[in-house]
């Protein structure tokens, strides 16, 4: 299939936005507002050989099936699916009280391009930090039909048509905020997985099929959002992380078990591992890349 991308990488833009999460009084850099630096290496040396956030999600809402976007929606979608992984996690650990529900990516996408970013863009896409900075002022809502637009489903129609949303939406949104930190290193990402907070990532390399490791490596250029899921400990000893598509259950292809030190792990639709070395690679590649380390507010998630 050709590449459906949607990621616009923007230096200043996501500086700006940062700023604007300071000003608001909310610590931006990951590390400074977890404590967390150096998680993962202390699991590892506690024998854990891998955090795989779907386990928590598919525990309480059963298996989701890859996202499949047709328009450029990708930073929508991945930072979705980075909340929606951190909230399933903080309610298995009784970080959070509340309700599993299925979120929705179309008021993410909608909010980032339209209210963060005021209407500037032409064409589909958004900024990472665009999606950041509007789940962290506006929220998130769930999966519901409601008065203005009926959500029960993907309508990515509605994300790539819409100007303005319904008080509803705004309203709901409110009650569910999310802290969103952004790392500035592979390792940061590591630890923020390994204490349960999705990631999205957005950079302007794309990977090929897995391999016989269940792993892929970078292929060619092209700017796309997508959600980390997974890290784990390689055979080898070296560090991997799961990244997760938006192009639909067969991609990529290639074998769907992913090879660690703790044994085989089956991964779910549109999943691939990457090597640390890999990442790395890829966001040394790109002129400018940023990850957002997601988690809902304590107290904000959702209640019956």
């Amino acid at each position: 299939m050709d590449d459906i991308l949607g990621c616009i990488l923007d230096e200043v833009e996501t500086e700006v936005a940062c700023q604007a999460l300071d000003d608001a009084g909310h610590t931006v850099d990951f590390c400074q507002a977890t404590g967390l630096e150096g998680h993962w290496e202390r699991l590892q040396d506690r024998g854990v050989s891998g955090v795989y956030l779907w386990n928590d999600e598919h525990e309480k809402l059963g298996v989701v099936g890859a996202d499949y976007q047709r328009r450029g929606t990708c930073v929508g979608r991945g930072t979705y699916r980075a909340i929606q992984q951190s909230y399933s996690y903080a309610i298995t650990s009784g970080a959070e009280y509340g309700v599993p529900v299925k979120l929705a990516y179309e008021p993410i996408y909608i909010g980032s391009r339209e209210v963060i970013g005021k209407g500037r863009l032409s064409g589909d896409g958004s900024v990472g930090a665009w999606a950041a900075r509007w789940v962290s002022e506006h929220g998130v809502v769930a999966r519901a039909k409601y008065d203005s637009i009926d959500l029960t489903k993907s309508n990515e129609s509605y994300s790539v048509n819409t100007k303005r949303m319904g008080s509803d939406i705004l309203d709901e949104g409110k009650r569910h905020t999310v802290s969103a930190h952004r790392c500035k290193s592979i390792d940061d990402i590591a630890d923020a997985i390994a204490g349960g907070f999705g990631i999205a990532r957005c950079h302007n390399t794309l990977y090929g099929s897995r391999d016989g490791n269940g792993e892929a490596k970078p292929s060619r250029k092209g700017a796309h959002c997508q959600a980390i899921v997974g890290v784990y400990t390689r055979p080898d000893g070296f560090t991997g992380f799961v990244e997760q598509q938006s192009w639909g259950p067969t991609n990529p292809g290639g074998p769907s078990t992913l090879n660690t030190k703790g044994g085989p792990v089956e991964l779910p639709q549109g999943c691939y591992g990457i090597k640390y070395s890999d990442l790395t690679y890829a966001t040394k590649r790109s002129n400018w890349w940023e990850a957002w380390a997601f988690c809902v507010r304590p107290g904000e998630g959702f209640r019956h």
